[in-house]
């Protein structure tokens, strides 16, 4: 079951916000090589974490996964936080085929 959300006169189906989300969450959580096919496909950003500082390239690489395989979407901020257990990334976005400027976010 969808269900439609009216954003300035034109309705977005709840559908395809789930459908966006879940495409960036298995996009970022895809190691590059790993999908049989397409080696390209993926995000390398979980590489960096070992290195001394890892936030720079692990944000340009998302950036760069997001822009090349999620057309649907323009990212607005990219924020790694890290306590000593977990690295938790939060993206900001908005949907390109909108007529507004919602923003998105999407926390992995």
């Amino acid at each position: 079951m969808n269900y439609a959300i009216n954003i300035n006169g034109q309705q977005l189906c709840d559908g395809i916000l789930q459908e966006i989300s879940q495409s960036l969450t298995i996009l970022l959580m895809t190691r590059k090589g790993e999908k049989i096919g397409e080696p390209d496909y993926g995000c390398g950003a979980f590489e960096h974490l070992d290195k001394p500082s890892p936030f720079q390239d692990m944000i340009m690489d998302i950036y760069d996964a997001i822009e090349r395989y999620e057309p649907r979407v323009t990212v607005k901020t990219i924020v790694p936080q890290q306590n000593t257990e977990h690295v938790t990334i939060t993206i900001t976005y908005t949907i390109n085929s909108a007529d507004d400027d919602t923003i998105y976010q999407l926390v992995i």
